[in-house]
């Protein structure tokens, strides 16, 4: 099992309530725990202050075209987005894109991540594509706190508090309506990113495929 969570990038006022993630049950959680620091690398340097997802996690900025052109942005304010949304990934282990299905060279991108969570396969050498003007996409435990650096001047903590306190401030967050009543967000269509969608389903398919083959086998090795 893993996670994907997609955010609009060009609906910040909505962003971190999105991030806020339900806890796993106990048991659970001691089964994963080891496996979340392999992710991450158990010799982080920022170890100290991370609190990896137990489940595979992937956070996808969608919409990277209207975050880019936005008149409602400033220069400041999707730098300290692209910073909060850092900070989340790396604190908690996951992996980052940020995606436009107006660029289709982020396609392949985001295919091989989803492939990569459906098989529990390798999406590659790990990256940290964080330059200026370009979509990020980084890999869990890639990222580091000294690069992301401080949220504004005047919010200098690690902490997550802090860093929430901060977008908060910026942002003002809008709590909508299937996030309160706790509907699935996937079928909300005001969430719709057909690319993104489409291939959800195309995984969702091979990964059915994928798991019948191995009832399949199970069978057959049991009879013979």
């Amino acid at each position: 099992m893993s996670v994907l969570l997609v955010l609009d990038l060009s609906r910040p006022e909505e962003l971190w309530h999105t991030l806020v993630l339900k806890q796993l049950p106990a048991p659970a959680a001691k089964e994963l725990h080891h496996l979340a620091w392999e992710r991450v690398g158990v010799d982080h340097p920022d170890k100290s202050v991370l609190n990896p997802s137990l489940l595979p996690l992937a956070i996808v900025g969608s919409k990277y075209d209207l975050f880019l052109s936005s008149d409602s942005l400033n220069t400041e304010q999707r730098s300290c987005i692209c910073k909060a949304l850092r900070y989340v990934a790396l604190t908690r282990g996951a992996s980052l894109q940020f995606y436009s299905s107006k660029q289709e060279q982020l396609a392949p991108r985001l295919k091989s991540l989803l492939a990569a969570m459906a098989f529990r396969a390798s999406s590659g050498a790990a990256i940290c594509q964080v330059e200026p003007n370009k979509p990020i996409i980084i890999s869990p435990g890639a990222d580091t706190l000294q690069g992301i650096g401080s949220f504004k001047s005047h919010i200098t903590g690690y902490d997550w508090k802090s860093w929430k306190n901060g977008f908060e401030e910026m942002f003002e967050q809008k709590v909508q309506t299937s996030q309160a009543s706790g509907e699935d967000p996937a079928k909300d269509p005001q969430y719709a990113e057909a690319k993104i969608d489409e291939l959800r389903r195309q995984k969702d398919q091979e990964l059915e495929q994928y798991r019948k083959r191995g009832d399949r086998k199970t069978l057959d090795s049991a009879f013979n």
